[in-house]
């Protein structure tokens, strides 16, 4: 089953949030990376959860990496 017209057009905002997000984890830019994925969750949370199923299990795969990022990046930085 696809998207309509309408459906897409809503879910818009959400792939782009989901762009920078992913954008911002590449770049390991943490903070921006958080902005992205409340940003995203907002969207989220304005549509219907069967129209968002997908994009609500990336958001909690993307908060796990973020996290990890994060963590990995203060070690590195306590050791020098």
């Amino acid at each position: 089953m696809g998207f309509t017209k309408r459906q897409k057009l809503a879910r818009k905002p959400i792939l782009q949030a989901l762009a920078q997000l992913d954008e911002a984890v590449r770049l390991r830019d943490w903070r921006r990376a958080r902005l992205a994925r409340t940003a995203a969750w907002t969207e989220v949370e304005k549509l219907a959860d069967d129209l968002t199923r997908e994009e609500r299990k990336r958001l909690w795969k993307y908060k796990h990496q973020i996290l990890a990022g994060e963590a990995q990046d203060r070690r590195r930085r306590e050791r020098t």
